[in-house]
């Protein structure tokens, strides 16, 4: 996810869900710092983090499921395609067929 992909989402998130007392402008600001200015150290060499969050962020499980609304979103209502979560993975199942139907099977079907 592209970092001002990221910046994106949480701003529509504010957006979507409005709270006057919420420092969203600040918020945005720290997130943004963080993001763009995330330098580590490997093997001897310094880096600059150009995508995706750090490992270890306390933000990271927030943006990663504020990426995915939409995703899943689009998954459900356009492709028929059903989501279903499991701990630390995304498992992503085809809908097959002009039903979802317990007993459908694509062998029997095909």
């Amino acid at each position: 996810m592209t970092l001002d992909r990221i910046l994106l989402t949480v701003q529509q998130a504010f957006d979507e869900n409005p709270n006057p007392v919420r420092p969203d402008d600040a918020i945005l600001k720290l997130l943004s710092l963080t993001l763009y200015k995330n330098d580590f150290e490997f093997n001897g060499q310094f880096y600059l983090q150009l995508c995706g969050v750090a490992m270890g962020r306390k933000y990271a499980p927030s943006t990663a499921n504020l990426y995915l609304k939409e995703l899943d979103h689009a998954a459900m209502y356009r492709c028929h395609i059903h989501p279903s979560y499991t701990p630390d993975s995304l498992m992503i199942s085809l809908a097959y067929g002009p039903a979802l139907s317990p007993n459908y099977s694509p062998s029997k079907n095909s």
